[in-house]
């Protein structure tokens, strides 16, 4: 490869750098829709805080930790018959990904329970080196082209 075909590949990945590592995140979209139930199953929200507002009643909350519920007394999980968790997928619009589920609660439990779809620091860390690994593999691909 000569110089001239080198410096027009960097080009090209600083070009396309947003598109390249949406690309490479979407390899991965199977285990970040993982990683947010992870988080609902805990009961965080994307800024890491509680999911609120908390059940409104103390028996029911109570009923839930009996069934195993992880987070503590009266933070929700969103967890009752598991379908809204089992309908969660990534997908990509131009600019950004996306987490949301095709349960039909989607929409009542997105408006009740704000910042519930995406990611928490520390599940974005958990992604980061497989993301870094696939990102690499495709910067390099790209810069090798002839």
């Amino acid at each position: 490869m000569n110089f001239q075909t080198l410096q027009r590949n960097v080009e090209s990945v600083i070009e396309n750098l947003n598109s390249i590592v949406l690309d490479s995140a979407m390899e991965l979209k199977d285990s970040i829709a993982d990683l947010n139930v992870k988080q609902l199953e805990e009961g965080k929200r994307v800024d890491d805080a509680s999911i609120i507002p908390e059940y409104q009643s103390q028996d029911y909350a109570k009923a839930k930790k009996a069934i195993g519920a992880k987070p503590a007394l009266g933070t929700p999980d969103l967890k009752l018959t598991g379908d809204f968790y089992h309908g969660f997928y990534t997908d990509r619009k131009p600019d950004y990904l996306y987490t949301y589920s095709t349960d039909s609660k989607a929409d009542k439990l997105n408006s009740k329970y704000p910042k519930i779809f995406g990611l928490t620091p520390e599940s974005i860390a958990t992604l980061k080196p497989d993301l870094t690994q696939i990102l690499l593999t495709r910067v390099k691909d790209e810069l090798q082209k002839s």
